[in-house]
């Protein structure tokens, strides 16, 4: 299955194959704890992936929550 320019598979829901963004946002309580995290979501069809923080490396095996997020995105099949 051929994936975007952020190495994004397809929609698995909708189909959408270029409209998929990769996120990075702060939460509420960043100012004190620095809470950042990651998801991917399909504009056309609102799907989303769970919100990806921080992760510890040597546990997880993920460089940060980027790279965590696009791994669960390009995981899901899209069967209910």
């Amino acid at each position: 299955m051929k994936k975007n320019k952020n190495g994004l598979k397809p929609c698995p829901f909708c189909g959408e194959k270029e409209d998929i963004a990769l996120r990075t946002r702060t939460d509420d309580s960043s100012i004190l704890w620095g809470h950042v995290y990651s998801f991917v979501e399909c504009l056309p069809c609102d799907a989303k992936t769970g919100r990806m923080y921080k992760v510890d490396s040597k546990r997880d095996g993920f460089k940060n929550s980027k790279e965590q997020a696009i791994f669960h995105w390009n995981m899901r099949d899209g069967k209910k």
